[in-house]
C-alpha cells in the first residue's frame, strides 16, 4: 500500500496524465510512458539528494519494470533510451 502511494505521488509530480493504478497494483501495472517518466523522476531527485530507503526502493521496482516492459529486459537498450533523453535534454537547454 505505501509502495502504491509513493507510486501515485511521484507518477502525479513527474506527469501531468493520470495514473492508473490501484491500491492494490505496482509500478508493473503502470504503461510504459509513465514508467518512463517516473524513472526520469527518480534519477533526477537522486542526483539532486539522498533517496529515503523507500524510495529507493520504489524507484528500483520502477527500474526493473520499465527495463522488462519497454526494453525486453536489455539494460543497454534502457541506458540508450536514457542516454538519449539526457542529449535532448541538454541540447534544449543550450541557448
Amino acid at each position: 500500500m505505501k509502495t502504491t502511494m509513493l507510486v501515485l505521488t511521484l507518477a502525479t509530480a513527474a506527469a501531468t496524465a493520470s495514473v492508473r493504478a490501484t491500491p492494490t497494483e505496482g509500478p508493473e501495472s503502470l504503461p510504459v510512458p509513465e514508467l518512463q517518466r517516473l524513472f526520469l523522476h527518480c534519477e533526477r531527485e537522486a542526483a539532486s539528494r539522498p533517496l529515503g530507503a523507500g524510495e529507493a526502493a520504489l524507484c528500483s521496482s520502477v527500474y526493473e519494470t520499465l527495463r522488462v516492459k519497454a526494453f525486453g529486459g536489455s539494460t543497454e537498450r534502457l541506458f540508450a533510451w536514457f542516454s538519449a533523453v539526457r542529449a535532448a535534454e541538454a541540447v534544449a537547454l543550450t541557448p
